[in-house]
């Protein structure tokens, strides 16, 4: 028996359209209610949002910001969508001491993920949410 919950169809089609691509079944998606802060089980509880980031889905992840989802959804590693997207910009090590280039899209999604933030991550002492995580780091780059 299986602890992991069904999940609605259209969070789970969220979620593959927003890994592969698909921009129009992104919109339908949205338009027939999916979660878009739904935390898949069966992906590291990731969200639709991360699987653009990690994917470099610019206009994706443009829609799903624009529709309401949440940048600070912790996944089961506690990334939020801030720290996927600062280790997209950054080379990374990769077998034989080769390095791993920045993936392109890397620098436009910082921005908009800094375009969306929403005041409410905004902390009493007047940082934001982006100050704490490496997407400082990106906002940088831009």
């Amino acid at each position: 028996m299986s602890h992991v919950q069904s999940a609605p169809p259209q969070n789970e089609a969220l979620h593959e359209a927003s890994r592969n691509g698909d921009v129009d079944e992104v919109k339908r998606m949205i338009s027939a209610g999916a979660g878009l802060n739904y935390r898949n089980p069966r992906r590291g509880y990731t969200d639709a949002l991360k699987e653009a980031i990690m994917n470099g889905h610019i206009e994706i992840v443009r829609l799903l910001l624009d529709a309401g989802a949440d940048p600070t959804v912790i996944d089961i590693g506690g990334s939020t969508s801030y720290t996927v997207a600062a280790k997209r910009t950054k080379p990374l090590g990769g077998l034989r001491g080769q390095t791993i280039p920045p993936k392109p899209a890397a620098a436009q999604i910082a921005a908009l993920l800094k375009s969306h933030e929403q005041p409410w991550a905004m902390h009493a002492y007047g940082s934001s949410i982006c100050d704490e995580h490496p997407c400082l780091v990106m906002q940088n780059m831009l």
